[in-house]
């Protein structure tokens, strides 16, 4: 006679109704801490969902958590076209699971795809995609009247982009890496509000509901520098340095973002006060007294910088370390009133130290 084998002691226990139920809490709960459903339930949300498990899984708890009210909730899909039929595969996946769930769904599309696409080519594009992502998230949102934009990203995506920002070169700003809550568009959050789940609970969460999801194949390749941190680094770094690495990642970023947010106010306040001329006109110069920045450290005079370049919407890429330390040292070097210094940086943005004035400006071009 056959006989069934008996069920593994472990496995009874993982499927068993109180692991469920805590599967369920460790997902809903810090979603509902981060981002209470009241604050939703009678506005308009777009949720970003790419088909993968983070996106899906939000969308999932975040239909669990819905409160009645005059709220929608709204599916947004960015095909950027990069894997042929398996980017449309995702495409079809993300319509039918918004019509399952009665949502509307706003799907955008690259202009087209390389039709020989190198690795380099992608690795080089990850930000530009990026961009357009977003773009395309801000204008499903203008379109719809939302007030919120929502993304999947997890405890995993904060500790790869402090580690990966760690290992290009960063600062403070850096180190805070992804924010749980920040600007979209005038009126418009972008809310993260899984930083504190971990990836794979999110998979536990969505084998309970018994919901599939798509595997993006492009997460494997090598080449890709997150990648190699993803599935190389953080599991050795974390099997032989130190198994809580992720979550104290995570702390790091916090304290950042708390330290950068502090410094930002210091250095707003600062330029208020040593401002001579400022009229918050982007084509307009800026000067400021640098006998009232004499005693300022070094560090909140760079921040000032940047805030500086923030309001003039002037290009930082190129901005690096040592630039914004210029700018600092013609704040605090001694200048006599008869000299003159002055240095151009990237941009055609001129620094000019005439006294005690210094003075920023971008002269019209060509």
């Amino acid at each position: 006679m056959f006989e069934i084998p008996p069920s593994h002691p472990a496995e009874d226990q993982r499927n068993s109704p109180a692991a469920k139920r805590s599967t369920i809490e460790a997902v809903q709960g810090p979603l509902a801490q981060a981002w209470p459903p009241d604050c939703w339930r009678d506005v308009t949300t777009v949720a970003a969902v790419s088909g993968g498990p983070d996106s899906v899984a939000l969308l999932r708890a975040m239909l669990a958590l819905r409160r009645p009210g005059a709220g929608r909730v709204i599916v947004a899909h960015f095909n950027h076209r990069l894997r042929g039929q398996e980017s449309d595969d995702d495409e079809r996946f993300v319509r039918h699971l918004a019509e399952q769930w009665e949502l509307a769904c706003e799907i955008g599309r690259a202009d087209g795809p390389d039709p020989h696409p190198q690795p380099t080519d992608r690795l080089g594009s990850e930000e530009a995609a990026r961009i357009e992502r977003y773009a395309f998230l801000a204008e499903a949102a203008a379109r719809q009247g939302a007030r919120y934009v929502v993304t999947g990203h997890t405890a995993d995506d904060q500790a790869e982009t402090v580690l990966h920002r760690l290992v290009r070169g960063t600062g403070i700003r850096g180190l805070a890496a992804i924010q749980t809550h920040r600007q979209l568009l005038h009126g418009v959050s972008l809310v993260r509000p899984l930083l504190q789940v971990r990836r794979g609970m999110l998979i536990e969460y969505l084998a309970v509901l018994g919901q599939d999801y798509r595997q993006d194949s492009s997460n494997q390749h090598p080449q890709f520098t997150r990648n190699r941190i993803r599935h190389d680094l953080i599991p050795r770094l974390e099997s032989e340095y130190n198994a809580e690495l992720t979550p104290a990642l995570g702390r790091l970023a916090t304290l950042a973002d708390e330290v950068q947010q502090w410094l930002e106010q210091q250095a707003n306040a600062w330029l208020s006060a040593s401002a001579l001329r400022d009229s918050g006109d982007q084509a307009g110069p800026v000067d400021l007294d640098c006998r009232v920045l004499r005693e300022v450290r070094p560090l909140l005079v760079r921040e000032m910088f940047v805030q500086i370049w923030k309001s003039r919407n002037w290009p930082r890429q190129a901005m690096t370390f040592e630039k914004w330390n210029q700018l600092a040292r013609m704040v605090h070097q001694g200048v006599h009133d008869s000299q003159r210094c002055q240095s151009v940086f990237p941009g055609g943005i001129i620094a000019r130290r005439t006294g005690d004035r210094l003075t920023l400006d971008k002269p019209d071009q060509p």
